[in-house]
């Protein structure tokens, strides 16, 4: 090679957290103005920290009671998100691992 450059990646350092519960409320609309009321999804994972090597085991619940219409698929996927901050600028690339 004629020229090399070094790059160093520092990240921030996760803190690993086992059994949490996560949970959304969402208000849906049709039409984009009409309120159809709102549906709950909640998650909870075995952790949230996983190495290339491990398995994600977890249980993904949805309430549509409190919404009229009626829910006929989830769609669900894991997303990778890698942030570059150059100076000034900064780029996020998203790739989905699973859907």
């Amino acid at each position: 090679m004629k020229y090399k450059q070094v790059l160093a990646i520092r990240e921030k350092p996760v803190n690993l957290v086992v059994g949490e519960a996560q949970s959304e409320t969402s208000t849906i609309k049709t039409w984009c103005c009409i309120k159809q009321g709102t549906s709950t999804m909640s998650s909870v994972f075995n952790k949230n920290v996983f190495l290339p090597n491990e398995i994600a085991e977890g249980f993904v619940k949805v309430d549509n009671s409190q919404c009229q219409i009626a829910a006929h698929r989830v769609s669900f996927y894991i997303e990778q998100r890698l942030t570059v901050h150059a100076e000034h600028h900064s780029h996020t690339y998203t790739n989905k691992l699973v859907e």
